[in-house]
């Protein structure tokens, strides 16, 4: 379910992570929604900062 999270943060260029739980309680609430707010907040606000300040290389994420 994070890298479906991580996918989704990549290709929607999601740099907030009020972003990601918005969407996820407006339209994953059933599944997202309580993986952000009770298990994974730390790591998903470290991915999406990460991205807004170090950049991303898409190659990474494929293994190219």
């Amino acid at each position: 379910m994070l890298a479906e999270m991580q996918d989704w943060i990549d290709e929607t260029g999601c740099t907030e992570f009020h972003e990601l739980a918005r969407y996820a309680r407006n339209e994953r609430f059933d599944d997202w929604y309580d993986i952000i707010v009770n298990q994974s907040t730390v790591f998903l606000n470290a991915y999406i900062r990460s991205k807004r300040h170090g950049g991303y290389d898409s190659d990474i994420r494929k293994g190219d």
